[in-house]
């Protein structure tokens, strides 16, 4: 039996906004990469843009059995009770800034656009056509593309691919639904330099993959702070063959010039 008893103040009858500071707070410190995985359906209150709450959902992209795929050479599903690794890359805290409980973040950004160009380029080289080949998919798409992203309300796809969400073009074996979306993301925050911070490494079987917060930084009611627009998903396990690694691993997976170091608040 698990004997934890809640310590803190017995008399004080804390507010719902209160309990959700303090189990978003948990969930940062003992899961800094899981603790961002979901998307707000609703725009969360000011300095609150990085705390779970009853206006966020888990996406599809997360769907264990679509980020899985598919055996190779086979038509089975990966068992969803295989075993992630999760590897933080990142700091993320939480403080308390006046009357409102913001998170810290510290670590590694790129820019969104190097991302975006990178993941075209790496969907269409013979790493990842290979891999297509051997019956591997990320998520419900018959071509797949090595990256997924989901973003929060007012930014959502839907609002940009349209309610059918299918693709729009096809080049070659590449499916261009997720290039069009961060192709958009690129073009629509151009003049805001929108980064993608690096929260850290998962594996699971053979496949690794990498995530991250797509953000850019404002400042409001005299307060500066990083505000996300969702998150993104890359694969990076399968970029390297007998025959050498895609020549822009570097970037996919960290570890270029083209990350650099930032640290703020995040809400």
């Amino acid at each position: 039996m698990d004997n934890t008893r809640f310590v803190g103040d017995q008399n004080h009858e804390y507010t719902l906004a209160e309990l959700e500071d303090e189990f978003g707070a948990a969930i940062v410190d003992k899961f800094p990469i899981l603790s961002q995985m979901y998307v707000y359906l609703e725009t969360p209150a000011f300095g609150k843009g990085w705390c779970v709450q009853a206006i966020s959902t888990v996406p599809e992209v997360l769907d264990r059995g679509d980020m899985f795929g598919w055996t190779h050479g086979a038509s089975n599903r990966l068992s969803i009770d295989c075993r992630i690794e999760s590897f933080t890359l990142c700091s993320l805290t939480t403080r308390v800034v006046g009357d409102i409980r913001w998170a810290y973040l510290s670590g590694k950004a790129s820019e969104f656009s190097s991302l975006q160009q990178e993941w075209r380029k790496a969907d269409n080289s013979n790493f990842v056509k290979a891999k297509q080949r051997s019956y591997w998919r990320m998520h419900r798409r018959s071509q797949p593309s090595i990256m997924m992203i989901s973003l929060d309300k007012g930014y959502r796809r839907e609002d940009i691919l349209g309610e059918e969400d299918k693709p729009v073009i096809l080049v070659g074996e590449v499916e261009e639904c997720e290039h069009k979306l961060a192709e958009w993301i690129t073009e629509q925050f151009q003049s805001l330099s929108p980064k993608v911070f690096l929260l850290g490494r998962s594996e699971f079987g053979d496949e690794a993959f990498h995530t991250g917060l797509i953000l850019f930084e404002r400042g409001d009611r005299g307060i500066k702070h990083w505000h996300r627009i969702g998150i993104c998903i890359w694969l990076t396990s399968h970029l390297t063959s007998a025959e050498g690694q895609y020549p822009g691993l570097p970037l996919m997976i960290g570890e270029s010039e083209g990350w650099k170091h930032i640290e703020g608040l995040i809400g």
